[in-house]
């Protein structure tokens, strides 16, 4: 599993990029407001727009900074508009964010990741992870927990921004308390607790 290459990814950005936009726009603007709320608003987002944004998210997950703030621009402009429809006006977007309980496209990008490899290794998908995965020589120290990976050796940029090289670094400082959540949602509900108490949000 491999980025895709630089011209691929801009394409497959311009094209959800511009989804995107005309669906945000359009709910911004034509939905009635009668019965609306930040709230049944923000579910619009959640039904409509983001699954554009994070269709197929292990695969194609934006590498350079500028797609990755202009992917997280969309939901950016649209929690401001949504507020500022109740009167909220220049509120922060981390404060935007916690005010409907949700994260940064990033973020969730990030649990993504991790969620793929840990229903992999919990065999709630058909993947065989020991044909990708190499589990480390020192799975047999104390701390962690026994399902770390080895680092691959990194030859090319495609290669760093892959999924399987961008995963193994966080999956390894995940404790192990984590690692054996009873399911894939109490494994989401766990890896966003420890992501933001290390600064992600």
């Amino acid at each position: 599993m491999t980025a895709p290459s630089q011209r691929d990814e801009d394409e497959g950005f311009g094209e959800s990029m511009l989804q995107a936009r005309e669906s945000s726009s359009y709910l911004t603007k034509f939905v009635t407001w009668e019965y609306s709320t930040i709230y049944t608003d923000s579910l619009d987002f959640d039904e409509y727009i983001r699954p554009i944004l994070e269709y197929c998210t292990p695969l194609w997950s934006p590498s350079r900074q500028y797609l990755i703030d202009e992917l997280e621009n969309v939901q950016r402009r649209f929690t401001a508009r949504i507020l500022a429809r109740s009167g909220l006006f220049h509120v922060p977007y981390r404060r935007r964010l916690t005010l409907l309980n949700a994260s940064t496209l990033a973020l969730r990008r990030t649990i993504y990741d991790l969620n793929l490899l840990y229903n992999s290794f919990a065999g709630n998908i058909d993947s065989n992870y020991r044909k990708i995965f190499t589990l480390s020589n020192f799975n047999n120290f104390t701390r962690g927990h026994p399902f770390r990976l080895s680092s691959e050796r990194v030859r090319t940029q495609k290669f760093r921004e892959s999924f399987i090289i961008r995963v193994v670094r966080l999956w390894n400082e995940l404790p192990g308390e984590v690692i054996r959540s009873s399911s894939s949602s109490a494994f989401n509900r766990a890896i966003e607790r420890f992501l933001r108490e290390k600064g992600y949000y």
